[in-house]
């Protein structure tokens, strides 16, 4: 089964607090240093093996106190991928990116920056950001060198569940054809993704135009003729879309519905295509309904709309308070309250033809709140990977005493992570509950694997 997108394609999230140059400047700081100690270790201390040990172990030690470097190289390279590599020749693309793997190698907790790299590899994949295919897989062959394919092998299943789209949007169109189907809405960009490979996303409640929701029912149609047993979940929330905002008579009129690579011709100046994400999209749909000169409160909009308050109040501040004015809203202000109402904006121009939408601007990095989120999926999924190595060395060995199995696991996961004897205790204790193990009846600390 995969999860969909919706609205125009299924599309991803992002959040924090700290700013991106602080996120990327730490990073840029541990590579200057680093490139000073290599050089000192080269030019004074001739290569001297004893000295690069003691370096690496510093490294290791103060990169680990701070528990926010997996997600700051993670944002370095997201940084490295996505913009500068448009900025450097390819040589020092290479050179800075083998520095940031070399300071990835001395990460202790390589799981939490996989989860981070994940998230931010979403976004590249999903909001079409990817400069160079070549880049990203130099990345993940790297990551797949020091960490093994276990590693690597969801990050490159992401790149597949995209390229297999693209061909079943090739197929869904000619199905369409075939079925003598039109569709009100140009249902472009709907991304399957296997859900086991994708970072999971909340799933925020949005009431979709009639029009758009025919256009995914007839999708699941055409997905589960091809695939049978498989179930679509529309990831609509993080989904984006293009509407033709019409003007007539020089009056602003509704923003009527269209989907993704909508298109207006240039012969009529007052009509132009709103790149929007979904929530916006269906803010903006409802004035359709309204009278010219009519207007709506956030009441009604939050009511017909079924968003939540956060939710609702960003689309809004996007639509109506910043660059980009397609509502205008009484009492003005740059804030959103629960008392205001919104109407189309009389006094809307715009040069551009095609007119994105911006987004609140979202500072790099995770919120306090985010990262203890984050950090709590990390240990639920390593009680998992423990588990699971207990279970591989257990079977392969059938009888072994507490401190080898301890010390085997420890070994087979230092790769990811150094898990505590303390959690391997524990998990050793569950899978004792669940009968996977036993307890050897004549000494307590040897185990004895049950098939």
């Amino acid at each position: 089964g995969g999860a969909g997108g919706g609205g125009g394609g299924g599309q991803a999230t992002g959040g924090g607090s700290s700013s991106g140059k602080d996120c990327l400047g730490y990073v840029q700081r541990l590579l200057d240093l680093r490139a000073h100690c290599d050089a000192v270790l080269r030019e004074a201390l001739d290569n001297d093996s004893k000295f690069q040990g003691v370096m690496n172990e510093a490294f290791e030690k103060f990169m680990g106190d701070n528990p926010r470097t997996p997600e700051y190289i993670s944002l370095f390279l997201d940084d490295l991928l996505k913009r500068r590599v448009k900025e450097l020749s390819e040589a020092e693309h290479e050179k800075l990116l083998d520095g940031t793997m070399g300071l990835f190698r001395y990460v202790g907790e390589k799981d939490v920056f996989e989860r981070y790299y994940k998230n931010h590899l979403a976004k590249r994949l999903l909001h079409n950001r990817i400069a160079s295919e070549d880049a990203e897989a130099s990345v993940i062959a790297r990551l797949k060198r020091d960490c093994g394919y276990d590693f690597t092998h969801k990050l490159e299943g992401m790149f597949k569940d995209v390229r297999v789209s693209s061909d079943l949007q090739a197929e869904f169109k000619t199905y369409l054809a075939t079925k003598n189907i039109a569709l009100a809405v140009d249902l472009q960009g709907v991304r399957v993704l296997t859900h086991t490979f994708w970072p999971t996303q909340s799933q925020a409640v949005v009431y979709l135009p009639e029009q758009l929701r025919h256009a995914c029912r007839v999708f699941e149609e055409f997905y589960g003729a091809k695939f049978t047993g498989r179930k679509l979940t529309w990831q609509a929330n993080i989904g984006t879309a293009e509407l033709i905002y019409t003007l007539g008579d020089g009056e602003p009129g509704a923003s009527s519905a269209t989907a993704s690579a909508a298109s207006a011709s240039a012969k009529k100046p007052k009509q132009h295509v709103l790149i929007c994400n979904t929530s916006q999209m269906v803010v903006l749909q409802l004035f359709n309904a309204v009278a010219p000169g009519g207007s709506l409160s956030y009441r009604e909009l939050q009511e017909t709309s079924k968003m939540g308050d956060a939710e609702l109040k960003r689309a809004l501040q996007c639509v109506a308070c910043g660059k980009v004015r397609i509502l205008s809203k009484t009492p003005k202000g740059r804030e959103v309250s629960d008392t205001d109402s919104f109407a189309i904006n009389s006094g809307f121009s715009s040069k551009m033809h095609r007119i994105k939408i911006p987004q609140i601007a979202a500072s790099r990095g995770e919120s306090p709140a985010q990262r203890k989120v984050t950090r709590a999926k990390v240990e639920d999924d390593r009680k998992h990977l423990v588990e699971a190595c207990v279970v591989r060395v257990m079977k392969a060995r059938k009888v072994l005493h507490h401190t080898q199995l301890v010390a085997e696991v420890t070994q087979q996961l230092s790769s990811r992570f150094q898990p505590s004897p303390v959690v391997v205790k524990r998990r050793i204790e569950n899978l004792i509950e669940r009968d996977f193990l036993e307890r050897a009846p004549d000494d307590r600390k040897m185990y004895k694997y049950l098939a």
